[in-house]
């Protein structure tokens, strides 16, 4: 064995793993010689492999665990640099937290066996936009007509199938599970409304959006002055509400003539 207080200097440092056996000769002083075969094994140096993490914004992460190998042996010990604002890493190799912002990260751990010898790796995590969707324009809604139905679409989070919800629609509309909108408003005005999407992990984000609802066409009377064998001055009735105009008019009832 070689003696614990001789210096790594003085042996030499391995530069590749594996067991190697060699052959020692010794010579005495009078020149006699003698052989003895040995063998070494350099483990290679300490190392892990990098975990696969799901990440979503502002979600915490369901802890993921490093492994450590190499070296002279556990218990290992871990540090890491440059993980997303959020996640931290233990020295026993835990990764944790709930990630704030969203992106592609790389970073650098280090493993330190039983000995203080060290290993480094890179790895990377990507940490997905919370789970969203764009609101959508309801185009000429009118109170008491059915709208063209439109749909949301999800993204972000860990993907689809994506869930809607809606509070706060016009009475008359409703919001199906998979984000169309659609059905008869029964009441005129601006409603603002709050979608709720979930994506396929149960991750959900809240959003607001707003439909305005028109009132139906309609017109105020005109007054008439009217008397029997006189031609009156005409008068133009003006169209408001509904989609907008041009409008058109048409009567029944009116006095002959």
């Amino acid at each position: 064995d070689w003696s614990s207080d001789v210096c790594s200097s003085d042996l030499g440092t391995p530069t590749v793993n594996g067991t190697f056996p060699y052959t020692v000769t010794i010579t005495d002083k009078c020149g006699n010689k003698g052989t003895v075969n040995c063998s070494v094994t350099v483990n290679p140096a300490p190392s892990a492999n990098c975990v696969a993490i799901t990440a979503v914004q502002g979600v915490a992460i369901t802890p993921v665990t490093m492994v450590g190998s190499g070296g002279c042996g556990g218990p290992y010990t871990f540090s890491a640099t440059g993980l997303p604002a959020g996640l931290t890493m233990s020295t026993g190799g835990i990764i944790s937290g709930t990630p704030t912002a969203s992106g592609t990260f790389n970073y650098s751990v280090t493993i330190t066996d039983r000995c203080d010898n060290t290993g480094k790796l890179s790895c990377s995590v990507t940490v997905n936009p919370p789970p969203s969707a764009n609101c959508v324009t309801i185009n000429n809604a009118v109170q008491g007509v059915a709208i063209t139905s439109v749909t949301m679409v999800g993204s972000g989070g860990c993907g689809g199938p994506y869930t809607f919800s809606a509070t706060g629609l016009p009475a008359g509309l409703s919001m199906s599970t998979g984000g169309t909108i659609s059905g008869t408003p029964t009441a005129s005005g601006t409603f603002p409304y709050t979608v709720t999407v979930k994506d396929s992990c149960g991750n959900t984000r809240t959003f607001n959006c707003s439909v305005t609802v028109n009132p139906p066409p309609s017109a105020s009377c005109v007054t008439i002055n009217a008397v029997q064998g006189v031609a009156i001055t005409p008068v133009t009735m003006m169209g408001s509400g509904g989609c907008g105009g041009p409008y058109t008019f048409s009567a029944t009832g009116l006095p002959a003539g």
